[in-house]
Protein backbone atom coordinates (compact mmCIF):
# COMPACT_ATOMS: atom_id res chain seq x y z
CA UNK A 1 0.00 0.00 0.00
CA UNK A 2 1.49 3.43 -0.77
CA UNK A 3 0.06 6.56 0.53
CA UNK A 4 1.34 10.38 0.65
CA UNK A 5 2.28 12.49 3.27
CA UNK A 6 -1.94 13.64 5.15
CA UNK A 7 -1.97 9.94 4.99
CA UNK A 8 1.45 9.68 7.15
CA UNK A 9 0.12 12.49 9.46
CA UNK A 10 -3.47 10.55 9.88
CA UNK A 11 -1.31 7.14 11.18
CA UNK A 12 1.88 8.65 12.86
CA UNK A 13 0.25 12.00 13.77
CA UNK A 14 0.09 10.60 17.52
CA UNK A 15 3.12 9.27 17.87
CA UNK A 16 5.55 11.93 19.72
CA UNK A 17 9.24 12.01 19.50
CA UNK A 18 9.98 10.60 22.55
CA UNK A 19 8.73 7.36 20.92
CA UNK A 20 9.81 7.46 17.34
CA UNK A 21 12.57 10.37 16.66
CA UNK A 22 12.39 12.75 13.89
CA UNK A 23 12.92 10.96 10.69
CA UNK A 24 13.06 11.37 6.41
CA UNK A 25 9.27 11.51 6.39
CA UNK A 26 8.81 14.44 9.11
CA UNK A 27 11.55 16.18 7.23
CA UNK A 28 9.58 15.93 4.16
CA UNK A 29 6.52 16.90 5.87
CA UNK A 30 8.23 20.36 6.93
CA UNK A 31 9.54 20.83 3.41
CA UNK A 32 6.10 19.97 1.68
CA UNK A 33 4.28 22.33 4.04
CA UNK A 34 7.00 25.47 3.36
CA UNK A 35 5.13 26.10 0.61
CA UNK A 36 2.12 27.74 2.10
CA UNK A 37 2.07 31.45 0.83
CA UNK A 38 1.90 33.44 4.53
CA UNK A 39 2.09 36.83 2.91
CA UNK A 40 0.01 39.01 5.07
CA UNK A 41 0.12 36.46 7.86
CA UNK A 42 3.74 35.89 8.94
CA UNK A 43 6.87 37.76 8.41
CA UNK A 44 10.65 37.68 9.20
CA UNK A 45 9.81 38.62 12.61
CA UNK A 46 6.88 36.44 13.81
CA UNK A 47 6.46 33.12 15.21
CA UNK A 48 2.91 30.89 15.21
CA UNK A 49 1.70 27.64 15.66
CA UNK A 50 1.17 25.79 12.17
CA UNK A 51 -2.30 25.70 13.13
CA UNK A 52 -2.22 29.31 13.60
CA UNK A 53 -0.81 29.44 10.08
CA UNK A 54 -3.55 27.14 7.86
CA UNK A 55 -6.25 29.33 10.01
CA UNK A 56 -5.28 32.15 8.55
CA UNK A 57 -4.66 30.98 5.65
CA UNK A 58 -7.97 29.31 5.42
CA UNK A 59 -9.45 32.84 6.12
CA UNK A 60 -7.36 34.10 3.08
CA UNK A 61 -8.30 31.43 0.62
CA UNK A 62 -11.33 28.37 0.69
CA UNK A 63 -10.83 25.06 0.51
CA UNK A 64 -12.65 25.47 -2.70
CA UNK A 65 -10.09 27.47 -4.61
CA UNK A 66 -7.17 25.48 -3.19
CA UNK A 67 -8.65 22.12 -4.20
CA UNK A 68 -8.67 23.79 -8.06
CA UNK A 69 -5.47 24.47 -8.09
CA UNK A 70 -3.33 23.05 -10.34
CA UNK A 71 -0.28 23.33 -8.30
CA UNK A 72 2.11 20.18 -7.79
CA UNK A 73 1.92 21.78 -3.89
CA UNK A 74 -2.27 22.65 -3.64
CA UNK A 75 -1.87 20.43 -0.42
CA UNK A 76 0.61 22.66 1.81
CA UNK A 77 -1.79 23.90 3.56
CA UNK A 78 -3.59 20.85 4.31
CA UNK A 79 -0.41 19.34 5.58
CA UNK A 80 0.22 22.82 7.40
CA UNK A 81 -3.10 22.54 8.79
CA UNK A 82 -2.32 18.47 9.85
CA UNK A 83 0.60 19.74 11.13
CA UNK A 84 -1.45 21.62 13.96
CA UNK A 85 -3.52 19.10 14.59
CA UNK A 86 -0.84 16.13 15.11
CA UNK A 87 0.55 15.76 18.92
CA UNK A 88 3.72 14.86 17.33
CA UNK A 89 4.04 18.25 16.44
CA UNK A 90 2.79 19.87 19.72
CA UNK A 91 5.07 22.88 20.63
CA UNK A 92 6.41 23.71 16.77
CA UNK A 93 6.35 27.14 15.99
CA UNK A 94 6.30 28.76 12.26
CA UNK A 95 9.08 31.72 12.07
CA UNK A 96 11.73 33.51 9.73
CA UNK A 97 8.67 33.53 7.04
CA UNK A 98 10.58 35.59 3.80
CA UNK A 99 8.72 35.67 -0.08
CA UNK A 100 11.06 38.10 -1.86
CA UNK A 101 10.03 38.09 -5.81
CA UNK A 102 12.22 40.01 -8.32
CA UNK A 103 10.18 40.30 -11.12
CA UNK A 104 13.38 42.23 -12.81
CA UNK A 105 15.99 40.00 -12.11
CA UNK A 106 13.01 36.62 -13.04
CA UNK A 107 14.12 35.49 -9.26
CA UNK A 108 12.04 34.33 -6.28
CA UNK A 109 12.88 32.55 -2.79
CA UNK A 110 10.29 31.69 -0.22
CA UNK A 111 11.27 30.36 3.23
CA UNK A 112 10.04 29.02 6.45
CA UNK A 113 11.62 28.14 9.45
CA UNK A 114 9.85 25.20 11.88
CA UNK A 115 10.93 25.10 15.14
CA UNK A 116 10.85 21.82 17.16
CA UNK A 117 10.14 22.45 21.42
CA UNK A 118 12.91 20.39 22.31
CA UNK A 119 15.63 22.70 20.41
CA UNK A 120 13.27 25.86 21.62
CA UNK A 121 13.99 24.51 25.05
CA UNK A 122 17.78 24.18 24.12
CA UNK A 123 18.43 27.61 22.84
CA UNK A 124 16.26 29.17 25.98
CA UNK A 125 18.75 27.14 28.26
CA UNK A 126 21.66 28.88 26.66
CA UNK A 127 20.60 32.08 26.69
Amino acid sequence: MSGNILDYLDWRGDVPFSVSPFNEVDNLVFAQSAYVMLDGILDEEGSMSPAEAAEAFFQKFTREEIRENHSLHKDAPFIMEKIGQAKRYEGVRVTHYLNVIDEEAEAQISAMAFLLRRYRTAISQQA
